[in-house]
């Protein structure tokens, strides 16, 4: 399965390997993934939808620019806020680096306060805390991070990209106005893939 391959190749290179990886195939996990059917629902079934999620978050790392004060460090760090869903599909990553940046996963389980959530440049927000996306987007406010989720209505709460499936594919909506309005930029190439723009 081209789709199989695909993850394979971004997940399971040698690691010293894994920046020029990610660099030929970041695009093409957006293209790949959303042509691609996503297995059923079943239990025995769940687990590849997660992986290819893995696969989208590591790649948008690639397609957007935080405020230098946001990165003026050797990590990038991608946080779980809530129930993670994804296992151990973000294992092969950690540590590795990204333009020069070494990754680091960061899981907060269940909002609290004291929370360093403004460590990380990514955010995966998951449905257990739907009700609190506007208190997580009021503590990012000075330190803007990129907020992603497979939440419905995610981006209706200031949200700035929701992953989804439609049809069996996995496919995913931008919140430009979020994004922009926090400072960060996103290539255009990215946009491209998306499903919807907000734009207003």
């Amino acid at each position: 399965m081209i789709k199989d391959t695909l993850i394979n190749n971004i997940f399971h290179p040698k690691r010293d390997q894994y920046q020029n990886w990610l660099k030929r195939f970041a695009i093409l996990v957006f293209c790949l993934a959303t042509m691609s059917p996503i297995p059923s629902y079943s239990k025995e079934r769940i687990r590849p939808e997660y992986e290819i999620k893995a696969a989208f978050l590591v790649s948008f790392l690639k397609f957007v620019s935080w405020p230098q004060r946001i990165t003026n460090n050797d990590t990038i760090r991608i946080g779980i806020v809530g129930d993670d869903p994804f296992e151990n599909y973000f294992n092969p990553v950690e540590g590795i680096r990204i333009a020069g940046k070494k990754v680091v996963i960061e899981r907060f389980g269940r909002l609290r306060q004291g929370q360093k959530l403004h460590d990380c440049q990514l955010l995966f927000i998951s449905d257990s805390e739907k009700r609190n996306t506007r208190k997580i987007a009021q503590r990012l406010t000075d330190h803007p991070a990129l907020t992603v989720s497979d939440r419905k209505y995610f981006l209706e709460d200031d949200g700035m990209i929701y992953l989804f499936i439609e049809h069996g594919k996995l496919k995913f909506d931008v919140n430009l106005n979020s994004i922009r309005n926090v400072g960060l930029k996103i290539d255009s190439r990215l946009l491209r893939y998306a499903r919807k723009v907000i734009r207003e």
